[in-house]
């Protein structure tokens, strides 16, 4: 990806242990660490205690396995946080849990997230509340560069996973084979690409 403009979103689907959360929080890792002073990314999921389990445990497992020993910027896991530097909670990598009734809240943190570069990854998105994808579309054009992943095992094409991950040329299109397929037109008239793993 280019950093001049660049803005795209990723549905990843699944079957439950397809390793999604693994590789996309490892890439999250990479992408931040690419330029982390202007650099931020959320990982929002259902609640803090399945955020700890899953892909927070991924960013602990990346910080700590880093260089010789040698580790960048100032982690801070009882607020699952990885800041580029003492005191930059804006320019960070920071979990964020979508629990009942905190859903304006969060949607709210995730808006005032302003940052030359944004990667927002939603996890187990067919349980998030679009309030939160709502968040996401104002971010969308602020940025030089903003990522969204939405990862989830399919339940619906009703839900706003699913409504996400509707292809281009309607659902007879695919078929259960099909792994790659581009999206409807979504956020700000983009359309995505959705990467089945099964």
């Amino acid at each position: 990806m280019t950093a001049a403009c660049e803005n795209r979103w990723i549905g990843l689907a699944g079957c439950a242990g397809s390793a999604k959360t693994f590789n996309i929080t490892a890439f999250a890792c990479t992408w931040w660490l690419a330029w982390p002073e202007v650099s931020s990314v959320i990982l929002c999921s259902t609640t803090a205690k399945s955020l700890k389990k899953r892909a927070w445990a991924e960013v602990q497992r990346y910080y700590t396995t880093m260089g010789n020993g040698e580790r960048f910027g100032n982690f801070i896991d009882s607020r699952m946080m990885w800041q580029s530097k003492k005191g930059d909670d804006r320019n960070a990598i920071v979990g964020i849990a979508v629990e009942d009734g905190d859903t304006a809240r969060v949607a709210d943190n995730i808006k005032g997230v302003h940052t030359k570069r944004q990667l927002v990854i939603i996890d187990e998105a067919t349980a998030v509340s679009g309030a939160i994808y709502d968040a996401c579309t104002n971010l969308w054009s602020y940025p030089d560069e903003f990522l969204l992943i939405i990862m989830g095992n399919p339940r619906s094409r009703l839900d706003q996973m699913g409504r996400f991950c509707e292809p281009l040329l309607g659902w007879s299109s695919v078929n259960i084979d099909t792994e790659e397929w581009e999206t409807k037109q979504q956020i700000d008239g983009q359309t995505g690409i959705v990467l089945r793993f099964d």
